[in-house]
């Protein structure tokens, strides 16, 4: 078992926003989190990361062996998509697997273009196949479809469901974005 979360409970001062949460994922699965803002799905983002331990129960995951897409584009701007891809990994990746990966998503520009030069909805992309490019097998994808028309959600939810390799979490408003990908859903 690769993830295992077991009665996960957290307050901010005495309010629960989470209460008693509890899965276990399998190798090369997809998991979606689905729910209105404000419900908590950032707040079990950040647990399942390490940017917050403050929390009652168990989290089982190996936190070295994770890659992220956070929900604001977090890019160097002034870098390549080519470096921004490569600042992820021990080893740098083949030109020609980071062209066919962006392409899969809709975005063909030379790997040499300085990420500022792109539009919010190519970042996103971007971010998503920053992650699943990356030599982590944990995947977790924060809001990876803000900001895309259906066309562009379409080609990343076909991106994701492709990955067999890894194990992805996704956090989502909209459950038919996460049905798109995945049976295994989680309604908060």
């Amino acid at each position: 078992m690769q993830i295992s979360v077991k009665n996960l409970t957290k307050y901010y001062g005495t309010k629960k926003v989470i209460d008693n949460l509890s899965f276990k994922m399998g190798e090369s699965k997809i998991l979606a989190f689905v729910g209105a803002s404000g419900i908590g799905k950032t707040t079990i983002f950040r647990i399942l990361t390490g940017l917050d331990r403050d929390f009652e129960g168990e989290v089982n995951l190996d936190q070295d062996n994770i890659a992220v897409s956070f929900q604001e584009n977090v890019f160097c701007e002034k870098f390549s998509i080519k470096d921004n891809i490569n600042l992820v990994n021990k080893n740098s990746i083949d030109d020609i697997i980071i062209e066919t990966n962006l392409h899969k998503v809709g975005i063909i520009l030379d790997i040499n273009e300085k990420v500022e030069n792109l539009s919010g909805g190519m970042k996103k992309r971007l971010s998503v196949v920053r992650a699943m490019l990356s030599d982590r097998n944990i995947i977790i994808l924060d809001e990876p479809f803000t900001g895309l028309d259906s066309k562009n959600v379409e080609l990343v939810s076909n991106y994701i469901k492709d990955a067999l390799d890894k194990t992805i979490i996704i956090f989502c408003h909209e459950e038919k974005d996460a049905k798109n990908i995945t049976d295994n859903i989680i309604k908060l």
